[in-house]
């Protein structure tokens, strides 16, 4: 066998293995990546629909509690914020105040800020 047959060969057996392992890889890269987007998805339509549901004019914090979204973004609040939401009414401050976390309504800016945050955690922003 002459050098150039020699590597005909060579060339042949890596064009093959390296496209084998291509075609076993990629479906599972292409899976990653839609489980990936599909995560970041579900994350953003959380999000979109506790903000929804948070700015609604009748929002009240007692019954967000108890809510299915609620549930879902539990585990992802800070325990400060999960703390002040779950304690009972005795914990709403007096109206009135500068700050914009003070009055009766004081849970709709905390839950919005916390959200917030969690979007910059979860690199939605």
């Amino acid at each position: 066998m002459d050098i150039s047959t020699k590597n005909i060969i060579i060339s042949t057996v890596f064009g093959l293995v390296g496209g084998g392992i291509i075609t076993l890889i990629s479906p599972y890269v292409n899976w990653i990546l839609k489980k990936k987007e599909t995560k970041q998805n579900n994350r953003s339509e959380l999000l979109a629909a506790l903000r929804n549901q948070i700015q609604n004019i009748d929002f009240d914090y007692v019954e967000f509690r108890n809510t299915q979204n609620y549930s879902r973004i539990r585990n992802y609040l800070t325990k400060e914020i999960i703390t002040k939401i779950e304690k009972e009414a005795t914990n709403i401050s007096a109206v009135g105040g500068d700050n914009r976390l003070s009055g009766i309504n004081n849970y709709r800016n905390l839950l919005l800020d916390e959200l917030s945050r969690i979007e910059r955690e979860w690199y939605l922003i």
